[in-house]
């Protein structure tokens, strides 16, 4: 069972490029404090559902996300 994923950094900073975002818009859509996504930046593990929440804001899967 998965309990936690780690997301790569440049993937999700490419994927805010092609959606033209910022962290900021990014948290803000997603609902997430700017530290979470600071955890996320330094490529801490996030529980699955804010995981799934910032690829839906990003309009990619999850596993598109993951870190390799």
């Amino acid at each position: 069972m998965i309990s936690k994923l780690v997301l790569d950094p440049i993937k999700v900073n490419l994927a805010m490029a092609n959606e033209c975002m910022n962290p900021y818009d990014l948290c803000k859509k997603v609902g997430i404090h700017y530290s979470s996504y600071q955890r996320i930046t330094k490529g801490e593990s996030i529980k699955p559902g804010t995981a799934g929440k910032v690829a839906k804001a990003l309009n990619v899967k999850v596993q598109d996300l993951l870190k390799d």
